[in-house]
Parts: structure tokens; sequence; C-alpha cells
């Protein structure tokens, strides 16, 4: 299995995406390595998509990708 990496995703798997951080307010997925750094957020790490500091590790979760009906 090679490493294929996807915008906000990473994927281990052909066409399978892996994520572990959500985002409660946008819906966003995507992994820590993609979290922007705000130092005035609570938790110093907020949502690269709406810079929402409500986000959750909500440990690996692996779907399909969408982009290929894998």
């Amino acid at each position: 299995m090679g490493a294929v990496f996807g915008e906000n995703k990473k994927s281990f798997e052909v066409g399978m995406i892996w994520w572990n951080f959500y985002c409660y307010d946008c819906k966003w997925k995507g992994v820590a390595n993609d979290l922007d750094k705000d130092d005035s957020a609570n938790e110093w790490y907020v949502c690269p998509k709406c810079s929402s500091d409500n986000i959750e590790d909500m440990g690996w979760h692996k779907e399909e990708d969408e982009n290929t009906g894998n």
C-alpha cells in the first residue's frame, strides 16, 4: 500500500480516506497536521476551514473517497 495524500485528509489505502479531527461548526474532517494555530484560542489549534476552536480528536476513521467512488 503506497501513501497518497489528499487535501485535508490522508489516504493510506487506494480509494480510502483516513481522518481523525472533526469540526462541529463547518463539518470539516482532517488530520492534526492540517489544523491552524491560533494563540488566542483556548486549545491553540483551530479548524483550517472556518477558524473555529470547536474541534475534536475523534480517533481514526476510514471512509470511501467520494471522488473515486471506491
